[in-house]
């Protein structure tokens, strides 16, 4: 039996024992049972997370301090998991860690929620401690579980062991420098076009102004006409589907917003995904503009770098404070000038799509009367993970993901109905698409209804404007690597060496096998068959990370 009874406080102290040790044996055989009936990998993560606490609380239940500062440690991390798995359903991930700096776009509703299971975590996690304490385990016990824990191990899903490999993993990307010197081998990239032939489908952007919007993390299934889930929840992009030309199975080439900006921006692939702290800088928390352009600065041919000897302006306007590791990471790509938030508003985190897109405004008006064509880029964040400064509601304002789509989509549909009727409209052609996919997110795909597990996606790319005709096309499961070729081969600029992996959607000869590899820093998906999937192909991953010591 689990309880005994006694008269004395000796007998009472045995009793309680007894019911402590009956709970964690509850605890743990419970734990175990789930995790291989269900399977180790498809168990619940908070299982896992719960049967490394508690195995953790016997085998460090001590009296000696230091026991205690170790299981501190150790529950920080474990906590840090938990909070993890409520926002991303996934551990943490070196990708969350490589970003840690851009916690502000979480919002302050998902960081107060996120702070409040961090310390609960906690303090369930010294709750178990005490009571194992208090249920007197004897050493034979506390070997017993250590042996336990050790196959738990084996098993490869501890949160702990994913823990150190994530950290490990963005440790790598910190310390991470390209080669000064590049590999000879490397000149088997350098191409003297930045395109093929092939049919463009009556299609030409020449002397055309180029908007591109890069949205926060948009997969096409969040689309109406893609999901059919009847939600009414993105009609401005329903009409540009309707009106422009869209491709479709179109990947992201890589995540997060770093990689998939400056990698879209250069038909390339990046190691690092933002610039934090590295060795060689010291630990300042920023690394200077000097700074960035000693590690990356002229390293690839960009598509604002050939607009502007091509005769074009060029322009980013980000939603992030001009001081920003983004901004700074653009402006080493060849911009006339990388806007933020400091050039419209008063200083603040982050500007809401509201705010960016009446920026966007401004500025093409303001370069529509200059009269030179001009490239802008534009990457507004509202739609980011957990972001909750929007204007708009989605009808009962209960769903956070489609409040973030419902208004960026609302926003979006401003600007364009404020472009059509403008000066600049019939110069000017929009280029909607995304910086990544949606982050697979329990959140997201309960609302989509999708059971996507990978960051890699089929996400939008339309063209919109006057003279761009009404059609589908089919990208052939490509990714976006494909985005600067195709636009310089619809505006007919085709000369110059470069470094692109990426082919034009409309070239008919080239036939990059990256076209269909997506890489985020040490994870190589394939899309080639409609269905991304993770692999392992010696070739591919060597190439892959002589193009890291290339890009940076």
């Amino acid at each position: 039996m689990c309880a005994t009874s006694g008269s004395d406080s000796r007998a009472n102290w045995r009793s309680h024992a007894l019911r402590y040790r009956c709970v964690f044996i509850a605890l743990v055989t419970a734990a175990i049972a789930l995790i291989f009936t269900r399977g180790a990998e498809s168990a619940p993560l908070w299982l896992h997370i719960l049967l490394e606490a508690t195995l953790l609380a016997v085998i460090l239940s001590s009296s000696r301090m230091i026991w205690r500062l170790l299981f501190l440690l150790l529950s920080i991390a474990l906590s840090l998991q938990s909070a993890s798995v409520l926002l991303t359903g996934h551990l943490l991930s070196s990708l969350v860690i490589a970003n840690i700096d851009g916690y502000q776009w979480l919002g302050t509703r998902t960081l107060t929620v996120l702070a409040t299971v961090f310390v609960f975590s906690n303090l369930f996690n010294f709750a178990l401690y005490f009571t194992s304490r208090a249920s007197g385990f004897g050493s034979k016990t506390r070997i017993a579980a250590a042996i336990l824990y050790a196959a738990t191990i084996i098993l490869q899903v501890t949160p702990l062991g994913s823990f150190a490999k994530s950290v490990a993993a963005a440790d790598r990307e910190y310390a991470f420098l390209p080669k000064r010197k590049l590999d000879p081998r490397a000149t088997k990239f350098m191409k003297d076009s930045y395109w093929t032939d092939g049919d463009t489908r009556g299609l030409s952007l020449k002397g055309k102004n180029v908007i591109i919007i890069f949205t926060e993390g948009l997969s096409s299934r969040v689309i109406d006409t893609e999901n059919n889930l009847g939600l009414d929840l993105t009609p401005n992009m329903d009409k540009l589907v309707a009106r422009g030309t869209t491709f479709e199975n179109y990947f992201n080439h890589t995540a997060a917003t770093y990689r998939g900006l400056r990698g879209q921006l250069t038909s390339f692939y990046q190691y690092r995904d933002a610039f934090l702290p590295n060795p060689k800088f010291g630990m300042e928390q920023e690394m200077k503009l000097s700074d960035v352009d000693e590690a990356f600065g002229g390293r690839l041919v960009s598509l604002p770098h050939i607009l502007g000897t091509s005769g074009y302006s060029t322009y980013f306007l980000t939603s992030a404070p001009t001081d920003s590791t983004l901004n700074r990471m653009l402006s080493d790509m060849g911009f006339d000038k990388v806007f933020g938030v400091e050039d419209f508003y008063e200083p603040s985190a982050m500007m809401s799509d509201l705010q960016t897109f009446d920026a966007l405004r401004t500025l093409t008006a303001r370069f529509q009367s200059a009269g030179k064509p001009f490239f802008l880029g534009v990457y507004p964040s509202g739609t980011h993970l957990g972001m909750t400064n929007y204007d708009v509601e989605y009808r009962t304002g209960s769903n956070q993901l489609y409040n973030q789509f419902y208004n960026y989509d609302q926003q979006l549909g401003k600007f364009i109905d404020w472009l059509s009727v403008s000066p600049a409209a019939k110069d000017t052609v929009i280029v909607l698409t995304a910086d990544h996919a949606t982050y697979p997110s329990p959140a997201y795909k309960k609302s989509f209804r999708t059971d996507i597990d990978l960051f890699v996606d089929r996400i939008p790319l339309i063209i919109y404007g006057e003279g761009v005709k009404s059609q589908k096309l089919d990208a052939r499961n490509g990714n976006s690597l494909s985005l600067t070729p195709t636009l310089l081969h619809l505006l007919g600029i085709r000369k110059g060496v470069n470094f692109f992996v990426g082919c034009s959607l409309f070239s008919t000869s080239c036939e990059s096998p990256y076209s269909h590899i997506s890489a985020i820093g040490e994870d190589i998906i394939d899309t080639s068959s409609g269905t991304p999937r993770v692999i392992s192909n010696h070739h591919i991953t060597h190439d892959i990370h002589m193009m890291y010591d290339i890009g940076g």
